[in-house]
């Protein structure tokens, strides 16, 4: 009997789970949809300058056609990790190619990675 008496209590507490879960569900199309869009030539170019200014002085930035370049010189590990996030998020970009050396005194990263995606008007 006492499982009988739980039910209403039970279906309503797993309708309203079932309710949160759509709308989660809904949210999650709606962000899925905006983040596929790709940024335009412009805009994934201001995010890739944008992005790089937080490498301070270490990184310099070259576009040529489809692809942009980085090129560093003793970058902080922390810094161009969060560079590479920046621009795959931001810019649609992503590492195509990358010669980097590290240094063992500074810990810094000295060479260049080659970009490209989509908004560049690459792959």
């Amino acid at each position: 009997w006492g499982t009988l008496r739980a039910a209403p209590a039970r279906h309503a507490a797993l309708d309203s789970q079932l309710t949160r879960m759509q709308q989660l569900a809904q949210t999650a199309e709606v962000l899925r949809a905006q983040s596929s869009a790709t940024p335009s030539r412009d805009e994934a170019l201001r995010a890739l300058e944008a992005a790089t200014t937080g490498l301070g002085g270490s990184g310099q930035v070259a576009v040529l056609g489809d692809r942009a370049t980085l090129s560093l010189r003793q970058a902080d590990p922390r810094a161009l990790a969060q560079w590479l996030q920046q621009v795959r998020i931001n810019a649609r970009l992503l590492p195509v190619e990358s010669q980097l050396t590290r240094d063992a005194a500074s810990g810094g990263w000295t060479g260049t990675i080659v970009l490209a995606g989509p908004s560049l008007g690459g792959n």
